[in-house]
């Protein structure tokens, strides 16, 4: 295990992203959970608080593993159960990249003028 603190952009998604098989977010609250949905979109399977900000592509058992944010015991859990179960792991990345994907500028612009009217 190697710690990285804010590493440059492209290192983070070339070499830790894409180096990683599981990303976990240990975050008690966000907005928009950006790191873990960068790293769904190069194939990590994903074990995260339930902090808000992963609400929008993080479905508990089928795109990530969540817990709640305050209790670690849940997320070490969720962590070892992706550790130790290839499949599962293997299925939360292909369900996870899968769902991201649908999280594009189009989708957006769309949703923005549906919202305008």
């Amino acid at each position: 295990m190697e710690y990285q603190q804010n590493p440059p952009h492209g290192r983070l998604v070339e070499d830790i992203y894409n180096g990683s098989s599981i990303f976990l977010c240990a975050s008690l609250s966000e907005g928009w959970g950006l790191p873990p949905a960068e790293a769904m979109s190069c194939g990590c399977a994903a074990v995260s608080t339930d902090n808000g900000g992963v609400r929008d592509y993080a479905i508990h058992g089928e795109t990530a593993l969540l817990s709640p944010p305050e209790d670690p015991q849940v997320l070490a859990d969720n962590l070892n159960r992706v550790l130790n179960d290839g499949t599962l792991r293997t299925k939360l990345a292909r369900q996870g990249n899968e769902y991201i994907q649908e999280f594009n500028w189009n989708r957006a612009v769309q949703a923005m003028a549906d919202f305008i009217g």
